[in-house]
């Protein structure tokens, strides 16, 4: 066999598994020559078949990211009568086979049925786990508590099912559950901030104490409900989306205002898509990710839900739910204006190199992001940030006077 193309089965994968399959195949399909040359332009699947094969396989594949397919390639490796010699070769540089492999892999992405990957060596390898002579203390109560895992708790489940299903129908693509908290966790790109994704954290457990938290209490009568409302339960999806308190209306308002300069439809912003907002994609016609507006949704549905929640917890704790202390109309614009324009600024201060070193935030990523809802910005270097998203553009202090 000199030429295949093949489509991988399953709906969420990643370049990496592409990768590790290609080279399984190609095992797989040389099983009657002497000496099988990979040469590919992947570090990672050329470190899994070299320098990580006996460490992986001594640890039993234990927290190996794509751990079937690692294993599956393992034990073709080992199962071979064929010497394997692999190549590490540059990218899109011109070489006749990586360019062909590459329309290879386009053209087997375009067929209609998945072909059957074989998996039944890594399968009896993960069977026989790690041994205990190589396993440190600390990876070994790792183990101990990823195989036994205690269930979800149940109200958990149902939420972030629904945040999943929310995705799904918004980009025809349902992630693991897995995903969610992952985003939570690692915050790509700096895009949700700390606090939300705390907020968040403790929204998909049900966490925060409004609502139903309060059934069982003696303040039943007083912190369930929403008086103001005439609402029999205070829960979270109230008040961000149908609590006059909160005014999380007239917020929604401006963000609709804001987006619709980037000339797209408003998505439908129910509860599950708040709740999935880490891991919620927006798509183009041609089903492409669009991630510059991904990710400027991303920032304006977090910023503006945590500013509801904030106005909801200073009137109803520090202001004791006083009917005559509310928040203004001019206060909450305001105070929605400064939050948005502050994320903008630290996006743009993120992607100082001299400051954040590598974890920088690419230019590239902020401006496009931002481009379509103010397009007038200088670079951070310039020292000026001007036509900024709402209010009058405003120059930044020279540098040693930010006190």
């Amino acid at each position: 066999m000199r030429n295949r193309a093949a489509r991988l089965p399953g709906e969420y994968l990643s370049n990496n598994i592409a990768e590790l399959s290609a080279v399984l195949l190609s095992i797989q399909s040389h099983h009657d020559v002497r000496t099988v040359k990979i040469v590919s332009d992947s570090s990672y699947a050329i470190t899994s078949a070299t320098t990580l094969l006996r460490k992986r396989l001594d640890h039993g594949f234990f927290q190996v990211p794509n751990a079937e397919y690692v294993a599956a390639l393992v034990g073709e490796i080992l199962c071979t009568r064929s010497r394997v010699l692999v190549q590490k070769v540059k990218g899109h540089a011109g070489i006749e086979g990586n360019e062909g492999a590459d329309r290879e892999a386009a053209r087997g992405a375009l067929k209609d049925v998945p072909d059957v990957i074989d998996l039944s060596k890594g399968v009896a390898l993960l069977k026989i786990g790690a041994k205990l002579s190589v396993l440190s203390q600390s990876e070994l109560y790792k183990g101990i508590k990823y195989y036994h895992k205690r269930d979800n708790r149940a109200s958990t489940h149902r939420t972030v099912e629904k945040a999943l299903d929310a995705i799904e129908a918004a980009s025809n693509t349902r992630p693991p559950a897995s995903q969610l908290w992952l985003a939570l966790k690692k915050r790509k790109y700096r895009t949700l901030t700390q606090k939300w994704c705390a907020f968040n954290w403790k929204a998909l457990h049900n966490a925060h104490k409004v609502g139903e938290y309060w059934r069982h209490t003696r303040l039943r009568d007083t912190r369930m409900p929403c008086a103001e409302c005439n609402a029999p339960t205070e829960s979270l999806e109230h008040i961000l989306l149908e609590c006059r308190v909160s005014h999380q209306e007239l917020i929604w308002k401006l963000v609709k205002s804001q987006w619709e300069l980037t000339g797209r439809d408003w998505p439908d912003v129910a509860m599950a898509v708040i709740l999935g907002i880490s891991a919620f994609q927006l798509r183009d016609h041609d089903g492409g990710i669009n991630y510059p507006l991904t990710r400027l949704f991303q920032i304006l549905v977090s910023e503006s839900c945590y500013l509801i929640w904030c106005l909801r917890c200073e009137w109803r704790i520090g202001r004791d739910a006083n009917p005559l202390e509310r928040h203004s109309v001019h206060e909450v614009i305001a105070r929605w204006r400064s939050a948005i324009n502050k994320r903008l600024r630290v996006d743009w201060k993120l992607t100082s190199k001299t400051v954040y070193k590598k974890k920088a935030i690419p230019q590239r990523i902020v401006a496009r992001t931002w481009q379509l809802i103010a397009p007038n910005l200088y670079c951070i270097n310039e020292q000026k940030i001007e036509g900024v998203l709402v209010g009058m553009g405003i120059e930044r202090r020279p540098p040693g006077r930010n006190r």
